[in-house]
């Protein structure tokens, strides 16, 4: 019989169909992202949703929120968002909550009874206690990361946590989720780099605040208000609104996330980008992650600098980010067997060409040796001689590239706390090793200088020095 979503069906046929019908999702946060998520997914036939959001439509939310208008400010989202839903769909069984979720209001929901689940809040806290629910109880979650200061909405991804860059916000939760052991995340995610809001004081939620009587959380109460446009946060939602629903029908065969029978949610392998003898980036990760196991240190969160400094480098100079990144997780990774100086040059050269990463093995040996000469290095000649041997023959057999430069230049601008001043960084070394090599020093330098050219910026704000942890 032809209704409303018969259109629909010519697509996805009968039998899926039916399955919408007897799904249930859950989508946390109802603004610019989670409304038309909602809008959606009820305009799909999904026979089933929990609403999720304490806030109240605000006069600033037209410009971006499907649900806002200037008849519905001050009232309640999810209640706004339940009336709409039930006009488009009278038989959708709509439950709304209005609250906001944390650690300490999980109680309140049983993610046992969902299909799936969408975050769509922009607090971390809240972000992280959802998705922890969702995996402990083995229900299927995608997560959408800052869709605010964009102006492109081509520039949006689906992929795996552990894959994103250049999002502030995903590199917040690629950090919070490795420390909590969470393997993989399905993310929507922009590569677009944020663009900073105008300082205008005449429109600022700050001097002129306009939130409805009774807002739990106001805008005033944030850090930074971010701009927004109407298109940006509206293509996010659509496109977690269609991995949602092609998820549940059995359909993304590609993806990070597929739904394999209902509260499953399986990690497919990814293939490779890459053509050099390096790997991907999730791999990488779990490289360096079960190195700390085996030797824990600093180390790691030095590594982890190193990468986003590669990383940031490499976008503003049209290398490959990817490629940057993955050596300059892997560069120390011979730190993993022990607390060794040089040492660690020659053992991590080993493990990575045992692995059949030739290209991170190289990275492990020139990482330290801007100058090619091993009379040059800062630290205890704690080798053999045929680790020694080997460390001398392979330096003289490379020739350096970019890649290898780029990782002498983020070595030396990278702490386990964050990035450094060269200068400060070098002296540093210098105090706690009684000597630096003056060649290298001003091999650092000019490395500073060499890459600033290619990106036509300073150093320190292409990598974000200010603002940027590990």
């Amino acid at each position: 019989m032809l209704n409303q979503f018969s259109r629909t069906q010519l697509l996805y046929g009968a039998e899926i169909m039916e399955k919408f019908a007897a799904s249930r999702v859950a989508v946390f946060g109802i603004g610019g992202v989670g409304g038309y998520v909602v809008e959606a997914l009820a305009r799909s036939g999904i026979g089933a949703l929990d609403l999720i959001d304490d806030d109240r439509v605000c006069l600033t939310n037209i410009n971006r929120q499907i649900l806002a208008t200037k008849k519905t400010v001050g009232k309640y989202k999810v209640d706004v968002a339940r009336e709409r839903v039930l006009d488009i769909n009278p038989n959708c069984e709509v439950r709304t909550y209005r609250t906001f979720f944390l650690p300490e209001t999980e109680g309140m929901f049983d993610f046992r009874e969902y299909d799936y689940v969408v975050d769509a809040i922009d607090t971390v806290t809240g972000k992280l206690a959802i998705i922890e629910k969702a995996k402990k109880d083995a229900i299927p979650v995608i997560s959408c990361m800052g869709a605010g200061n964009k102006l492109n909405a081509s520039m949006f991804e689906v992929a795996d946590i552990y894959e994103t860059t250049i999002c502030p916000l995903a590199k917040v939760m690629r950090h919070e989720c490795r420390k909590r052991g969470i393997d993989s995340l399905k993310v929507v995610y922009s590569k677009e780099k944020p663009v900073r809001p105008l300082e205008d004081m005449s429109i600022s939620c700050r001097q002129h605040c306009i939130c409805p009587p009774g807002t739990a959380r106001k805008c005033t109460e944030r850090r930074d208000i971010p701009g927004s446009t109407a298109f940006v946060p509206s293509v996010a939602g659509l496109i977690i609104a269609g991995e949602v629903l092609n998820d549940l029908a059995g359909i993304n065969k590609n993806k990070s996330v597929k739904a394999a029978g209902k509260n499953k949610q399986n990690k497919e392998p990814k293939a490779k980008k890459q053509a050099g003898k390096y790997p991907d980036r999730k791999t990488a990760t779990e490289i360096l992650r079960e190195a700390e196991s085996c030797n824990p240190g600093p180390w790691g969160d030095h590594s982890r600098t190193v990468a986003h400094c590669a990383e940031m480098i490499a976008v503003n100079s049209g290398m490959d980010p990817e490629k940057a990144y993955v050596l300059g997780l892997l560069h120390d990774i011979g730190r993993k067997f022990g607390k060794r100086h040089l040492g660690h040059v020659s053992d991590g050269y080993s493990y990575m060409m045992s692995l059949g990463y030739d290209d991170a093995a190289r990275i492990c040996l020139t990482h330290s040796f801007n100058g090619k000469d091993i009379d040059g290095y800062i630290g205890n000649r704690d080798t053999t001689p045929q680790e020694t041997e080997l460390i001398v023959t392979k330096l003289q057999e490379v020739r350096f590239d970019d890649y290898d430069r780029l990782i002498q230049l983020c070595d030396a601008i990278s702490g386990s706390e964050g990035v450094m001043d060269i200068i400060g960084r070098m002296t540093d070394v210098k105090n706690r090793y009684g000597s630096y090599d003056r060649a290298k020093w001003d091999t650092n330098l000019e490395l500073k200088e060499y890459f600033e050219r290619l990106m036509g910026k300073d150093l320190y704000e292409a990598v974000d020095k200010e603002h940027f942890r590990p």
